[in-house]
């Protein structure tokens, strides 16, 4: 074999050690506890081969909670599903000993890997089986809920405009579209009040194909229906710890300030104050492990 071979022999060897390698992230025999995906890229390629794949730890076939540790449903965002949303925070929280839960909402086909495109209220509806789901499988009578981007806005918006706020005991939105985002105004078509989910569909394809086809990127609008409807009122809503999770770093949902919510009793953390000497975006605090503890003492706070 001549050096040129070997050389793109062990290269190739090399790839997929490192491909196996990223598979195996996260995995844990029986008896062990769940590990973490440590990069969200690893999270993706395992998810391309089956979207529907659960992050290690979670939607466990049996688990009791207790009284200080309801279960945890976790939300992702748009263009996202459950492992590669939380395949960190995901297996970190259950090594916590919590029963952790997470679903994937707004595909109209399973087969889809990035999830998330439904029009805002339809994702919310199947966010509200879920918590029934959860808490019938559980028997707990509240759960705690933290949605990501998209994922923040719905757990916010379950609370407060589908009747859910009596189900949940600690809300923690991170990096949530709670007022919509700019980027959304610029680059989708704005919503017609009263349009219907297919009409929605159909606006949304038209200017962007069959990739591009997410209501629900058009509900994250600044002037969509679903942000005007939802913003009339208080959003917090009673006996309901809510929390915010922001970084001024931020570029996908803009300003910032719209993620945050300013009303009494609400507790908005912003990373960069929390820890100055990190670099965090819209995406890398769900695999900052700094930012995993965080939420495990948010959640853990009486």
């Amino acid at each position: 074999m001549s050096p040129r071979h070997a050389s793109k022999k062990y290269r190739n060897l090399a790839l997929l050690l490192s491909l196996s390698a990223l598979f195996a992230a996260g995995c844990s025999t029986t008896g062990q506890k769940p590990e973490p995906y440590t990069w969200r890229t690893a999270a993706v390629v395992a998810s391309m081969g089956n979207p529907e794949k659960d992050p290690p730890g979670v939607n466990p076939a049996s688990c009791i909670p207790t009284a200080d540790k309801p279960p945890v449903v976790l939300v992702h965002g748009t263009f996202a599903n459950k492992l590669i949303a939380w395949g960190g925070l995901g297996p970190y929280l259950a090594q916590q000993g919590r029963c952790v839960y997470a679903l994937n909402y707004g595909a109209r086909d399973d087969k889809d890997v990035f999830k998330g495109m439904a029009p805002v209220e339809e994702s919310a509806r199947q966010l509200a089986a879920f918590v029934e789901q959860v808490r019938q499988q559980t028997g707990a009578p509240k759960v705690d809920l933290i949605g990501h981007s998209q994922g923040g806005l719905l757990i916010q918006y379950y609370t407060k405009m589908m009747g859910g706020a009596d189900k949940v005991h600690t809300l923690i939105a991170m990096a949530p579209s709670t007022r919509g985002t700019t980027k959304a105004d610029q680059s989708t078509p704005k919503v017609a009040e009263g349009s219907t989910p297919d009409e929605r569909y159909a606006a949304s394809k038209s200017q962007g194909g069959s990739f591009w086809n997410c209501p629900a990127c058009s509900d994250q609008r600044t002037d969509s229906p679903v942000i005007t409807a939802f913003l009339k009122g208080p959003i917090a809503q009673p006996n309901v710890r809510h929390n915010i999770i922001a970084t001024r770093q931020d570029k996908v949902v803009v300003p910032v300030d719209n993620q945050l919510v300013k009303e009494p009793g609400v507790n908005n953390i912003v990373l960069d104050d929390v820890f100055p000497e990190r670099w965090f975006t819209h995406t890398n605090m769900l695999y900052n492990q700094d930012v995993w503890r965080l939420v495990e003492q948010t959640l853990s706070k009486p």
